[in-house]
């Protein structure tokens, strides 16, 4: 034990009161340390016979100056951490078999989720109290003040455990990366009375705004939030547990789960058909398309990443209630034609031209996201109504419509895989995925390039760039007058640079978007004749006009407008997006 004092230091004689009485309430070593507020990296990770020799050692050498009670370690389970800390030890052992035993890569970086008996919090209190003394402290001092004053149980819980487990499983220990530990702990004794303490409470006090679960339960967050609220005296007024009679004998138990933080799967796609929506497209349970984009891309990078799930498994399959996206994602893209809504059975509709603003989630299964908890970015499209439910998430750059095709270099996307099996890729690994995508359809109607694992940082600058990007697009128009004999209009709209489009919200999508004048850019346009009546449209805009809108006017709520400009009617018959600038 000796070897350790230098770096660890010594507690002055005021902290060595603190640990004895810690002691004598039938604390646990660890937790009789936590008391005094004694932090040093790796201290409680130190085997117990060491601890309680160096406290040993501290008390005898203030017996001859200070009147102290006798020095006593229980062998019982310690009434404040219900054990957590006392079987450290048999965790980590656990966790490292867990790991080497599971499906996953071999981790190089691990983090934790200690999720503790509510009963927790509220006994962590009465033990400072009753170590402190409440004569020793004022009946008005709030909470906050005196848990501030020692070391929390979870943060002394992770010194314990991530040394051993680091050295066990040979990865580096950090807050929110790589492979994840979640240890539930339940220990049913001490949990009875947390509601009975709370629902004493008056209106004033009682937060549970983070509420869980059934009505006669509340939160984690709720109770830190209260017990932040209350002074000494309220505490004590409404608390039933008192130390005389807050021993257990009801043994804890935990169970472990892994998971891993979401993986980013980034490249982009070409679609190169007319009948394939983005989406899976279901209305009333049933599919309206056998297939969809998103599948065709997704499902065989799962296969690679998650290689002990069976996808032929139909319980795994989604059983999706609607084919439209929850969020009201922009679509800074284009599409062929008014599509009615999933309410009338036809495809789901492309947004062309709303405001960006989805949102996605980290974490996880089901987020941060990124992400992580976590994590928002405007432009992006997610979608949660995935073919394999819970397994991942598609991400991508705006969206088409079912009729329209995206070609030249394609456009972004992220695949991102909730809980990977396999986090470590190859050059050679992302080139055999991009061919497991590449050549998975017979009818070849999607494409991907330039897969690599994408980051936090990049996905949130993509996100972060997407009002300042540029789509570029070909469109078939037909025009009602013969184009051959007024050739000057057509020069006109050649020559319009930077042309400011004032876009009312269209008739097809004002149900769902709101009532609003968008000013938009055609930065360039170039019609070429094919015929009197037909043309060839290409044109470059800023993110987020309504492309179609803009070759017929939509009735005047489009202004100017290809229509307009041309003096005649326009239809736009067909549509691709050539570039996601």
């Amino acid at each position: 034990m000796e070897q350790h004092l230098p770096a660890l230091g010594r507690l002055p004689p005021s902290k060595i009161t603190l640990l004895c009485r810690a002691l004598q309430l039938g604390l646990c070593i660890r937790c009789s340390y936590r008391m005094t507020g004694y932090e040093a990296r790796g201290f409680y990770s130190l085997p117990d016979g060491d601890l309680q020799l160096w406290a040993r050692n501290a008390h005898q050498e203030l017996m001859a100056t200070v009147d102290l009670a006798d020095f006593v370690v229980s062998t019982t389970t310690c009434p404040l951490c219900l054990g957590m800390m006392q079987r450290a030890d048999e965790l980590c052992t656990e966790l490292v078999e867990t790991t080497l035993k599971s499906s996953y890569d071999k981790p190089s970086q691990f983090s934790f989720g200690l999720n503790m008996p509510k009963s927790v919090l509220i006994r962590n209190v009465v033990a400072i109290l009753a170590i402190v003394g409440t004569d020793l402290v004022s009946p008005g001092s709030p909470l906050r003040t005196l848990v501030r004053q020692v070391v929390d149980m979870k943060d002394a819980l992770q010194d314990a455990l991530r040394d051993k487990v680091s050295l066990g499983v040979s990865a580096e220990y950090t807050h929110f990366q790589g492979l994840k530990f979640t240890v539930e702990y339940c220990h049913e004794q001490s949990s009875t009375g947390v509601w009975d303490f709370f629902k004493k409470l008056p209106r004033n006090l009682y937060t549970n705004s983070h509420r869980e679960g059934p009505r006669d339960e509340v939160s984690v967050a709720g109770i830190k939030d209260t017990l932040s609220k209350m002074t000494v005296s309220e505490f004590t007024s409404y608390c039933t547990i008192v130390v005389d009679n807050w021993t257990t004998t009801s043994p804890l138990t935990w169970n472990v789960t892994l998971s891993h933080e979401p993986l980013l799967l980034t490249g982009r796609y070409c679609k190169l058909h007319r009948r394939l929506p983005q989406t899976p497209w279901v209305l009333n349970g049933e599919r309206k398309t056998a297939t969809s984009l998103q599948e065709l891309i997704a499902v065989p990078l799962l296969r690679f990443v998650l290689p002990s799930v069976d996808f032929d498994d139909p319980k795994l399959h989604a059983s999706h209630n609607g084919c439209c996206p929850a969020s009201d994602e922009t679509e800074p893209g284009a599409e062929l034609c008014n599509e009615p809504t999933a309410k009338t059975g036809d495809a789901p509709a492309a947004e062309e031209g709303d405001e960006p603003a989805a949102k996605r989630c980290k974490g996880v299964a089901g987020t941060p996201s990124p992400t992580a908890g976590h994590q928002k970015g405007r432009g992006f499209h997610t979608y949660s109504n995935s073919y394999v439910d819970g397994l991942y998430k598609f991400h991508s750059c705006g969206r088409e419509d079912i009729d329209v095709r995206m070609l030249g270099n394609g456009r972004p996307f992220v695949v991102e895989v909730l809980d990977p099996e396999v986090y470590k890729f190859t050059e050679s690994d992302l080139q055999k995925m991009m061919e497991m995508v590449n050549s998975s359809d017979p009818e070849e109607r999607v494409r991907i390039h330039s897969l690599h694992v994408g980051t936090q940082k990049e996905f949130d600058a993509m996100n972060a760039q997407l009002d300042q990007r540029c789509k570029s697009y070909r469109c078939v128009v037909w025009a009602a007058r013969d184009m051959e004999k007024h050739e000057y209009l057509l020069d006109c709209v050649n020559n319009c640079k930077n042309m400011v489009l004032a876009q009312r919200t269209p008739v097809r999508v004002m149900h769902r978007r709101s009532i609003l004048v968008r000013d938009k850019t055609i930065h360039e346009i170039k019609c070429t004749l094919i015929n009197r009546h037909w043309m060839v449209v290409d044109l470059t805009t800023s993110s987020g006009t309504y492309v179609k809108e803009f070759i017929h006017g939509d009735a005047g709520r489009t202004k100017p407008s290809l229509s307009e400009l041309l003096q005649c009617r326009t239809e736009i018959i067909q549509l691709d997006v050539t570039d996601v600038l």
